[in-house]
């Protein structure tokens, strides 16, 4: 009967494979630039906010925002050509165009989320801060105020430029 031998395990080098370790830190890297872009680009539209003698920042900062803008639908590039084609909603949120029911939705989804967070369960703690363009045409931003009452937002803000700071006219 013959027997089989083993290789010898050789006392060589222990290896450890960074392949792993490598792709973990870039997906981690990935994760918070593409994070932090979606903070940023919720007020990063172009807009030009109307200007207001009583305009002034919130007394109270509020832990949780919804941030919406509405945008001037008739803006042209200095070439006269539209800045947004026929058909594009009037509401973006975090880069998303929506209409005015997407905007509900979104609008429902924050407040039910306001509504777990609160003490009562009940009641919508966030606030919406509303910028609008200043030429954006008011039915929009009506629109987007009545969607706010009823998906029960208390704290509805319409973002301005103060009086002493003037802002350009757009064409």
């Amino acid at each position: 009967m013959a027997i089989m031998k083993r290789p010898a395990v050789s006392a060589g080098e222990l290896g450890f494979d960074m392949t792993p370790m490598i792709d973990v830190v870039f997906q981690l890297i990935i994760f918070f630039m593409v994070a932090l872009s979606f903070v940023d680009s919720q007020a990063a539209a172009k807009l030009t906010l109307p200007v207001a003698d009583q305009a002034k920042p919130p007394e109270e900062r509020d832990k949780e925002l919804f941030v919406f803008n509405v945008v001037n639908l008739n803006a042209r590039h200095p070439d006269g050509t539209l800045v947004f084609p026929p058909g594009t909603p009037p509401y973006v949120e975090s880069g998303r165009y929506l209409n005015t029911a997407a905007l509900r939705k979104e609008l429902d989804d924050a407040a039910d989320v306001s509504r777990y967070r609160s003490e009562d369960k009940k009641t919508v703690q966030s606030a919406v801060i509303i910028r609008g363009d200043r030429d954006a045409a008011w039915i929009y931003v009506m629109a987007a105020m009545k969607q706010c009452q009823e998906a029960g937002f208390i704290k509805v803000y319409l973002k301005a430029l103060e009086s002493e700071e003037p802002a350009p006219r757009s064409p």
